[in-house]
Formats: C-alpha cells, sequence, structure tokens
C-alpha cells in the first residue's frame, strides 16, 4: 500500500523545530536530510526497502524563485533531471502521485512554473498526478503549538499556491489553478487547517 513521504532539510533549526511531534502514523515516512547527497541516499535506501508513494511533502526552504534547499545545497529545476539518472523515482513513485512543496516561494513567476514542471516530468513519470508549490512567504508554526503545530501558513492566502497536473509519462496538461478543496494534498489527520 502506498505510504506519505516527508522529506525534511534538517539542516535549519526552523525545519527542526517545526517537525517536533510529528507524524505517529504508520503509513507516513519521513526523511530527515541535510544535503544533496542525503536525498539522493535516502531515497535509494527506500528503493532497497520496497516503498512506494502516492503523496510527498518536501518541507525545506525556498528563499528564491523556483529553487529548494537542502543545507547549502539547492534544488531548482534543470536538476530535477539529473537527479533522475541517480534515482529510480518511477519505482518510488508508480502510480498517481501529490507533490507538494511547502517552501516559501519555490513556485514564484516564471522560474516557479519552471520548477514544478521539472518536478512533474521526473518525479511523476509513472503514473502521473500533480505538483504544487507557494509563490509567496510563509511562516512556521512549532510543532508543539495544539492544532496547528507543524504547519507553514502562506500569507495572503489559497491563491498564492499553484499546481500543475501531469499524465503518465510525466507529460503536463494545460490545466493551472489553487486547489480546491477535493485536491487539496492531506498530510495531517485534522481536516480544519490547510497547508
Amino acid at each position: 500500500m502506498p505510504k506519505k513521504l516527508i522529506v525534511n532539510d534538517n539542516s535549519d533549526y526552523v525545519n527542526r523545530w517545526q517537525a517536533f511531534r510529528w507524524f505517529s502514523d504508520s503509513d507516513v515516512i519521513t526523511l530527515s536530510i541535510g544535503s544533496t547527497q542525503e536525498f539522493i541516499d535516502g531515497l535509494n535506501g527506500l528503493i532497497r526497502q520496497h516503498m512506494v508513494f502516492d503523496r510527498v511533502l518536501f518541507r525545506t526552504h525556498g528563499w528564491h524563485t523556483g529553487i529548494i534547499w537542502f543545507g547549502d545545497n539547492s534544488i531548482g529545476a534543470g536538476d530535477w533531471p539529473t537527479l533522475a539518472g541517480k534515482i529510480n523515482f518511477p519505482v518510488l513513485f508508480p502510480g498517481k502521485t501529490k507533490i507538494y512543496f511547502d517552501a516559501c516561494e519555490t513556485a514564484d513567476g516564471e522560474a516557479g512554473d519552471k520548477f514544478l514542471t521539472s518536478a512533474g516530468q521526473t518525479l511523476l513519470r509513472a503514473g502521473g498526478g500533480s505538483t504544487s508549490g507557494w509563490s509567496s512567504w510563509g511562516f512556521s508554526v512549532p510543532g508543539i503549538i495544539p492544532f496547528i503545530g507543524g504547519h507553514t501558513m502562506h500569507i495572503p492566502n489559497d491563491e498564492n499556491l499553484k499546481t500543475f497536473y501531469f499524465k503518465p509519462g510525466g507529460v503536463r496538461v494545460e490545466r493551472r489553478r489553487p486547489l480546491g478543496d477535493e485536491d487539496r494534498p492531506r498530510y495531517h489527520k485534522m481536516p480544519l487547517f490547510r497547508h
């Protein structure tokens, strides 16, 4: 049965602070990493364990349009195809999969569109799905805060959330809109709060 994967940048205290008391569900796997090489090694380790996922949350910093960070290493639109030569993404994500980038400004502007598109074309080749990311800044809520802890609150609203859709083969479907409740990635048990 597919599981949820959380890829967390552990090099920053804000991400560690936010992750405090995260998930105890047996269907959630958290990969805590601090570099691109740890990302490669971690995902290949999951492949060796024959794990498959249908939902992925990348909990990292953005800080620049079209980029996520693991420690001092960035991953941009042009890096996804290179990573595909080192990680067999179709084995990890064989069916329809939702990929959610929680980082600030990752999906902003043309560079953000290229990032979400390249990530989808690379990660979603096997079964298609969607990539989502924010075009705005946000703030972290520490994991110790009841009900909303562990979330990133993006400002001003959900209109800053971009989603691109892909068919199997990593083919982008020309449809872009903010997520509605029926499409919103679910990483928490509490439906009251959104990412």
